[in-house]
């Protein structure tokens, strides 16, 4: 299966590991077209990292924050994985991060 995942272009953190991003998920980032895992539906995840299984979901869910994560030196990072588990709202999903193979970027400047 193809996941998508939004993750520092060095580290391979995510953006929910960026400072600023933590003070705006606390003050209210969380919502219905942003739930936590927990609230997805994935209550089991160690090990595991976060992504979307298509493009259009990882764009929909960075929307508003596509120029800072750019600037920040995330990307979007393209894998291969056979476990994956799904959310109740087919937004996210977790994947075995160490099975999975990185097999491309997307390019931003042709979002």
């Amino acid at each position: 299966m193809i996941v998508y995942r939004v993750e520092h272009s060095i580290t391979g953190d995510g953006p929910y590991k960026d400072p600023e991003m933590i003070t705006r998920k606390i003050h209210g980032w969380e919502d219905k077209n942003h739930p936590s895992p927990y609230h997805d539906g994935i209550y089991s995840f160690a090990g595991m990292r976060f992504g979307f299984v298509t493009l259009e979901k990882t764009l929909e869910w960075f929307s508003s924050l596509q120029a800072y994560l750019q600037v920040r030196g995330f990307q979007i990072s393209v894998y291969v994985t056979n476990v994956v588990k799904l959310s109740k709202s087919g937004k996210q999903c977790a994947f075995e991060y160490d099975d999975a193979l990185l097999v491309g970027v997307v390019d931003w400047s042709t979002l």
